[in-house]
């Protein structure tokens, strides 16, 4: 019998600690990385979170795009994830409040 060693799929190595914006969805608490939100959402009932998914809301939130998901691996796989590399503490977005953005410099 020839055994098709082909079929089988390294498995997805995830890292949840890293920076990454995100919210629980059922209290509104934000977080820096969504380890911290996987800790935290083991405080929440079943049925609290069940209560939520029944409802067609999700229980974690993005807060790059403000965007509910069911779960972390959803909200990990999500394109705006992907998108733009955010360096911590940085805005991806220029600042408009910076003093060079003001102040008129003669030449």
């Amino acid at each position: 019998m020839c055994f098709p060693f082909f079929s089988f799929k390294r498995p997805v190595v995830r890292n949840y600690r890293r920076f990454y914006e995100c919210s629980c969805d059922l209290c509104g608490s934000n977080f820096d990385s969504m380890e911290s939100l996987i800790t935290h959402m083991g405080r929440h009932t079943t049925d609290q979170i069940n209560a939520r998914k029944m409802s067609g809301y999700g229980t974690v939130r993005c807060n790059k795009c403000f965007q509910s998901f069911d779960t972390v691996v959803d909200m990990d796989e999500h394109r705006c994830r992907h998108a733009t590399s955010v360096i911590h503490g940085l805005s991806p977005i220029a600042s408009s409040d910076s003093l060079d953005s003001v102040l008129i410099h003669k030449e």
